[in-house]
C-alpha cells in the first residue's frame, strides 16, 4: 500500500507517494510542496492520495464526459489492485450496462436522480 511521506525542503516541507508505475515499468510519484509545516504537508498528501486512489486526480475539465472519466478510471486506478479477469468483467459491465445510457452525460450534470432512473432502467433489463 501506498504512503504518505513528507520532507523537508529548505523552510517549506512536501508531501510525496507513489501512484503506480509508469508505461516504461519506473515509479509514478505524486510530490507537492511549500507547506509551512510538517502536519499541513501530511494532511495535504493524505487528502491527495485519497484523491488518487478514488481516481480524482487529473479532472480540470469544466465538462468531462462519464464516458472519458470511467475509461480513465478503469485503465488507471482500478487496473492497478485487480487481476486481469477481474478487470475484464468490470470493462464489460461497463461496455454493456453503463455505456448505452449513461455515456453522453458529463460527470457534472450526473445527479442523484439521474442514478436512480438509470438503476430503475437497469433492473428493467434486468428482469
Amino acid at each position: 500500500m501506498a504512503q504518505v511521506r513528507v520532507r523537508k525542503r529548505g523552510k517549506t516541507f512536501s508531501y510525496i507517494f507513489e501512484a503506480g508505475k509508469k508505461d516504461d515499468g519506473k515509479r509514478k510519484v505524486v510530490e507537492e510542496g511549500g507547506f509551512a509545516t510538517k502536519k499541513l504537508a501530511y494532511d495535504a498528501g493524505v487528502s491527495a492520495y485519497n484523491d488518487w486512489k478514488h481516481g480524482n486526480i487529473g479532472i480540470v475539465s469544466e465538462n468531462i464526459m462519464l464516458k472519458d472519466f470511467m475509461t480513465n478510471w478503469l485503465e488507471k486506478v482500478l487496473s492497478l489492485s485487480v487481476k486481469p479477469n477481474s478487470m475484464q468483467k468490470y470493462k464489460s459491465i461497463f461496455s454493456n450496462y453503463i455505456l448505452p445510457t449513461l455515456d453522453s452525460i458529463s460527470v457534472q450534470e450526473l445527479t442523484p436522480a439521474k442514478l436512480d432512473d438509470w438503476i430503475r432502467n437497469l433492473k428493467k433489463i434486468l428482469r
